[in-house]
């Protein structure tokens, strides 16, 4: 009985060491499909990474683009809004100068015509003294 026990139970020790063993190399084997699959699944994120990388830079290429065009469009805009604007500015001046000179010549027409009136009645009243002076020398 002690011999079959014996046997038993190196046969039992045999068996564990071997179970030990076959789970080890199962282990091993199964560490290396899981860093596959851990590899696989690593490199497709990677790729696919670097790919969202790559989009996002040419997105942000062409909205650099688009903002480029939109600010010289802006520009040309207020240059030809001020362009506009200093055209304006000097039709107004040269009309405002022309209003001036018209006005002056206006002002100057009318000092002129006062002056001859003056002069006018300044004659007028040195005839009617004459006048008036022979009128007298000779009722006299």
């Amino acid at each position: 009985l002690r011999l079959r026990l014996a046997r038993a139970f190196r046969a039992f020790v045999a068996h564990a060491e071997e179970r030990r063993r076959l789970i080890g190399e199962i282990s091993l084997v199964a560490a290396r499909w899981r860093s596959r699959t851990t590899s696989a699944a690593f490199q497709t994120w990677s790729s696919r990474t670097s790919e969202a990388v790559s989009h996002r830079a040419t997105v942000r290429k062409i909205a650099r683009r688009m903002s480029r065009v939109r600010l010289a469009a802006a520009v040309a805009k207020w240059r030809d809004e001020t362009s506009r604007g200093r055209d304006a500015w000097a039709r107004e001046k040269l009309a405002m100068r022309a209003l001036r000179r018209m006005a002056r010549r206006q002002l100057a027409a009318a000092f002129d015509r006062l002056r001859a009136n003056r002069e006018d009645a300044r004659r007028g009243r040195e005839l009617l003294a004459r006048c008036r002076a022979r009128w007298v020398h000779r009722a006299a």
